[in-house]
């Protein structure tokens, strides 16, 4: 198992490393990391969210137990988050887009880079299909989500037909969510692309990740500077403690799963923050190397934390 979880994480530390390496000896890299950090993500990673969304096998039917098990965590966790950042307790009084990109960070595991071969491993190839119903909505309700918190601050003391009318505009004109939404639009009718700007689109998404993750390892220069450090391990002790016990509880008690459902459902929650955290932050240009260096140390993290999860599963099996 250890040697499927660092063979998982050694491609994207790899990337990361580069970046970080990068930044280290060029002589001014600062506007290198800007020209990059736009093209992936304000065009490479929003190709790649189009095509997933365009290309994803929606569910028929809505199996409420199952996306409870998972989804109702989460969105208790990013409300944790929220009401901690409003009250002050990470330090600061936080709002707006601040506020959310704590709470992505806090709720979003990075599913597809580690967790599928993970899963594929420690549950075989059946817990393939309960996975893929989780990631094919999984970027969808975390980024709008995110998006409706950070919007809603600029919301004050305005109309309802305003406010819904500013959240819609935002939605629409930031790429990533952009993408997302016309991606599941073409879904939901399915619509098909020629294809050339298809294949296209394809080529242009597969250099999301890659660049997405010399970005993060650009940004890790900076994390000395970081403010409250301690709010990092907050964060993490959300994202790999609280929220995979939730769904433990959710999914072995509460709704009383098939194991193979339930064990896939925590083994997704127990992963490490994903890189879309970044992306978030990125398009709202706030917390970036904060984002950066948890994502960089949770994922040092999981490699303690995940023994854990598997030594609950194998007692409850």
């Amino acid at each position: 198992m250890i040697a499927t979880i660092v063979s998982a994480l050694f491609p994207p530390f790899a990337l990361i490393f580069s970046g970080y390496l990068f930044s280290r000896v060029h002589n001014n890299p600062a506007n290198i990391e800007t020209v990059l950090a736009n093209f992936s993500f304000k065009v490479a990673v929003p190709a790649l969210l189009f095509i997933s969304s365009w290309e994803a096998s929606l569910p028929e039917s809505i199996e409420w137990s199952f996306y409870g098990a998972f989804y109702g965590p989460l969105l208790f966790v990013f409300l944790i988050t929220l009401l901690l950042g409003r009250l002050g307790l990470w330090g600061k009084v936080l709002k707006g887009p601040a506020c959310a990109s704590l709470a992505m960070q806090a709720s979003y595991s990075n599913i597809t880079i580690i967790g599928i071969p993970v899963v594929l491993h420690l549950l075989g190839n059946g817990a393939l299909v309960p996975l893929m119903l989780i990631i094919v909505v999984y970027d969808i309700v975390l980024f709008l989500m995110g998006t409706v918190v950070a919007e809603l601050d600029n919301a004050n003391r305005r109309s309802l037909l305003m406010v819904l009318s500013s959240l819609l505009l935002s939605l629409v004109k930031r790429p990533v969510t952009a993408a997302l939404i016309a991606g599941l639009g073409l879904n939901l009718f399915d619509v098909t692309l020629p294809g050339p700007l298809g294949d296209s689109i394809h080529l242009l998404g597969q250099a999301g990740i890659p660049t997405a993750l010399l970005v993060l390892g650009m940004k890790s220069l900076g994390m000395g500077s970081i403010d409250a450090k301690w709010r990092l391990v907050l964060v993490m002790g959300l994202k790999l403690i609280l929220f995979p016990l939730l769904v433990g509880y959710m999914a072995f008690s509460v709704f009383d799963l098939p194991y193979l459902q339930a064990a896939t459902l925590v083994v997704a929650a127990s992963m490490p923050i994903g890189i879309s955290a970044l992306i978030f932050s990125a398009s709202y240009g706030v917390m970036e190397r904060e984002a950066s260096a948890v994502i960089v140390m949770s994922n040092l993290c999981f490699l303690g934390t995940f023994g854990f999860v598997v030594l609950f599963l194998e007692l409850i099996h």
